[in-house]
This record gives structure tokens, C-alpha cells and sequence, in this order.
């Protein structure tokens, strides 16, 4: 069973070159997460979506060079969470070309 958060906009402390350090970017998120099969109707059964988000808002707060470890940080940091078996996370980086999109994606499993 897979649960996802997307269009997940961050601010977040990223980039390599000087001119990118000092600033936020934006960067904008799509996370799905497996998880085991709920046995009940309840919360405690599934993942809280606003977990996702204070995940990805910490690993925003800290330095990262490269949006590609920016993915492994969220991604391991999710399967810290309870009930779930791998994660998926996107990454966008708009401002990283005049004329794209720069994006990665990365899959983790516990």
C-alpha cells in the first residue's frame, strides 16, 4: 500500500556554489512511502502526512550541497517513521536553470 504527499514546497538551505549559500530555495517535494496494510481503521495504522512535512522542512533547515542528497536525507529519515517499508522521494530545484527544471529521485528500503 503506498501513501504519498506532493507538490510538497519546501524553502530550504541548498546549493553548492557560492552565489546559491546564504539564500533559501524553493524546492518542491513528492514523497511516496510503502506501508504495511492497516488491521484497523485508525490513524496509528497508516502514516501522518504532517510527519512527511516536518521531515522535510528539518532536512530543509540544515545545509545540504546537492538535491540528490537532499533526497537519501528525507528518504532515510521517513523510513524512521512507523509502518513503513520504503520511500520514494522527488526533488525539484526550479531556480537551478533559467530554462528547466533540475529534479532527481531516489528509492530507499528499510
Amino acid at each position: 500500500m503506498t501513501v504519498s504527499v506532493s507538490n510538497l514546497l519546501v524553502e530550504a538551505n541548498i546549493g553548492l556554489y557560492a552565489h546559491e549559500k546564504g539564500w533559501l530555495q524553493r524546492l518542491n517535494l513528492a514523497v511516496t512511502v510503502k506501508i504495511l496494510p492497516p488491521r484497523r481503521d485508525q490513524i496509528d495504522q497508516t502514516i501522518d502526512y504532517n510527519a512527511v512535512v516536518a521531515i522535510a522542512n528539518d532536512v530543509a533547515a540544515t545545509h545540504t550541497n546537492l538535491i540528490e542528497t537532499f533526497a537519501v536525507k528525507v528518504a532515510q529519515r521517513c523510513l524512521e517513521l512507523d509502518r513503513l517499508v520504503e520511500a520514494e522521494v522527488a526533488v525539484e530545484k526550479p531556480a537551478a536553470l533559467r530554462t528547466g527544471v533540475a529534479a532527481t529521485r531516489v528509492v530507499s528500503r528499510s
